[in-house]
Order: C-alpha cells, then sequence, then structure tokens
C-alpha cells in the first residue's frame, strides 16, 4: 500500500493525496452515514460525596449552634453585631442565601406544606437545615443529577 501510495504522490503531487485523505489545505472530510459520533459517557452523581457534604455542614452547625447558645448571650451579641457595618453585610449574605436555598426547596417540593415546613426551619436554625435537606436529596436522587435538582419533577427524560 505504500508503494501505491509513493506512485499516486509521484502522479498527482502530494498536494492531491492530502486532499483525498483530509490533509492539510483540503476541506473537512464529511462523515459516512454510517459513522456515529461517539457515546458521550455521563458523570454518575456523587452521592456519597454530597450526602457527606450535607451531613459535614449540618453537624459543623449543630456545633456552633450549641457553642453559641451556651457561651453567648443572643440578644447582647446580635445588637454588636448589627451595629457593625460588616455585621449588617454578614446577616444580608446570610439571609440572602437564605432565600435563595428556600427558593430551590420551594420548587423541588411538590407539597406546599412540605416545603413551606422545611423554610420554617431553615429560617429558625440556619445551614443546619440546609445540609441536612442537601444529604437527604442526595440520598433520594437514585444518582440522577435532575432529579437532586427537580425532586420528584426529575424523573422523566434523560437520566441525567
Amino acid at each position: 500500500m505504500e508503494r501505491r501510495e509513493a506512485s499516486e504522490v509521484g502522479a498527482r503531487g502530494a498536494r492531491s493525496v492530502d486532499r483525498d485523505r483530509g490533509g492539510a489545505g483540503s476541506a473537512p472530510r464529511m462523515p459516512r452515514a454510517r459513522e456515529r459520533a461517539p457515546a458521550r459517557r455521563r458523570r454518575a452523581f456523587p452521592v456519597a460525596a454530597v450526602t457527606g457534604l450535607g451531613l459535614g455542614v449540618a453537624l459543623l452547625m449543630a456545633a456552633a449552634l450549641v457553642h453559641g447558645v451556651t457561651a453567648g448571650n443572643f440578644v447582647a451579641d446580635g445588637g454588636r453585631l448589627l451595629s457593625m457595618a460588616w455585621g449588617r453585610v454578614t446577616v444580608i449574605d446570610v439571609y440572602a442565601g437564605f432565600a435563595l436555598f428556600a427558593a430551590w426547596v420551594w420548587h423541588r417540593e411538590p407539597r406546599a406544606w412540605v416545603a413551606g415546613a422545611w423554610i420554617v426551619a431553615l429560617c429558625l436554625l440556619g445551614n443546619l437545615v440546609a445540609g441536612c435537606y442537601v444529604a437527604l436529596a442526595a440520598r433520594g436522587c437514585r444518582g440522577r443529577t435532575s432529579r437532586f435538582w427537580l425532586g420528584p419533577r426529575g424523573t422523566g427524560g434523560a437520566s441525567t
């Protein structure tokens, strides 16, 4: 076969051989009708990692809440915190995050009373509840990303 290629180069010139093979200086070769693009491999949803992250956040927040309740004065410390500019920024940031998380919970949960209960708990106990919710959502998604983000609504279509 190399001899034939060499004779083709001699008879027609190197440029025409490159063009026939889709080489340099030629238009891209059109795929044949039978050729298929390689299947795109989907990554599995990291259930264990996300569950662990959620539980880790929940445990960290539980320890922080116990420390805050036993070592601090909520009213006095809260007043000092809100008297500082960065204290107010931090509180606004926390509640903006709560609002975003609550919107996800509200969209994900099919029953309004369940979503409402999670949102009230989130406002009372903060990211302790968010960590628990993420861990439960990860455990219940059965390895499907769409089910993690959308809840029972994410069961149709492709199993991503």
